[in-house]
């Protein structure tokens, strides 16, 4: 676990539960050159966070993000097939 081995350095913010919505503002408001930001999530979110942490003031250098997206699956040898319902 994560915040086991970092204690008041990891926070989680969950959008969809009032007690822990995520005010950005109040989020990245500390930029101190020591500190790096990483975020991970869809899209239009990431580029939400990017964009407030670099009107705070944060880096380029600071800022990381990953993108998620599904494995290409091989389609060629799809074909068309009936299925019968009893």
């Amino acid at each position: 676990n994560l915040t086991e081995h970092f204690p008041n350095q990891i926070h989680f913010h969950i959008q969809d539960q009032p007690e822990t919505q995520c005010n950005m503002q109040d989020v990245l408001k500390e930029v101190s050159t020591q500190r790096h930001l990483y975020v991970c999530g869809p899209t239009g979110f990431m580029q939400f966070v990017m964009d407030s942490a670099e009107q705070a003031g944060w880096s380029s250098e600071q800022l990381h993000q990953e993108h998620f997206v599904a494995q290409q699956l091989d389609q060629s040898e799809n074909d068309a097939f009936t299925i019968e319902v009893l």
